[in-house]
């Protein structure tokens, strides 16, 4: 069997068993989910809000992706829908929560046990908001569990970009899933930590990613993407010229952003 093949058969193993763990979950709880959406549907159809709410790095990150997920649908011709994030950035969850919410709103909380989101969350349903709670999950898990052992290594939860960074930069390659219509963090953050950036073949993100110059792109399977980063495991040369090529693509300033910026909006305004 290549090498090729084994990567490929235990990819396909573990999506397997996320998929079947996924099946399970929604298969005991479709109702109780069903009866959410409805009452979230209710409540955007008569002008309410998704308030977000998260204060450490990894609720923050949750924050951010789910705002943008209503404000800016994957799905092409799918409505947008009003959603504001409050992080800790903009002072205690609390306060920010008391400026915010309103009676018609959902709020979302993210890692809901952390005292100033739960102290945000009670304002939130005191004020009459429908109110949904996640508590921390996933982050902590036994590779041998996996049968990858000596093979992968968790670090857990990561404490802000700085920790993300500086795992970054100790590793070569890359790969991100993206199915929306604009870039996900990830190709930009790898290429500018000087890996070699995997992603699936999505013809949104083409203007960005170049395939075989500043990346590589697959069909979006799991055996694709294998092969794909099979190829620069086994290929220094050809790993070498996407990392190159990534960190030349992100290798900017902000002025130089904020003219081509203009440039494309004083052309439109002709």
């Amino acid at each position: 069997m290549t090498a090729s093949g084994t990567r490929t058969e235990l990819i396909d193993g573990l999506l397997a068993r996320r998929a079947a763990a996924g099946a399970a979950y929604f298969g005991a709880h479709e109702e109780a989910l069903a009866r959410l959406c409805h009452r979230m549907a209710e409540r955007f159809a008569r002008g309410g809000r998704l308030v977000a709410l998260g204060r450490s790095p990894a609720a923050r990150s949750d924050v951010r992706h789910v705002t943008v997920e209503f404000v800016h649908p994957v799905i092409v011709g799918k409505r947008a829908l009003p959603a504001i994030g409050l992080a800790a950035e903009g002072g205690a969850l609390d306060a920010q929560a008391a400026l915010v919410v309103e009676a018609g709103d959902i709020a979302i909380a993210f890692e809901a046990a952390e005292p100033q989101t739960t102290s945000a969350l009670a304002l939130a349903r005191e004020r009459g908001a429908l109110t949904v709670a996640f508590a921390p999950a996933g982050a902590e898990w036994n590779e041998r569990e996996f049968g990858l052992s000596g093979l992968i290594t968790n670090l857990g939860r990561l404490n802000g970009i700085d920790e993300v960074a500086k795992l970054y930069r100790t590793c070569d390659i890359g790969f991100v899933y993206m199915l929306s219509k604009h870039p996900s963090y990830q190709p930009f953050e790898f290429m500018a930590s000087g890996m070699a950036t995997v992603t699936n073949n999505n013809e949104d993100n083409l203007w960005f990613l170049q395939d075989g110059t500043n990346c590589l792109i697959a069909e979006p399977s799991a055996a694709a993407m294998a092969e794909k980063i099979g190829w620069l495991i086994e290929d220094p040369k050809l790993l070498a010229k996407i990392q190159e090529g990534g960190y030349k693509s992100v290798t900017t300033d902000w002025q130089r952003q904020i003219d081509l910026v203009w440039n494309d909006i004083s052309k439109s305004a002709r």
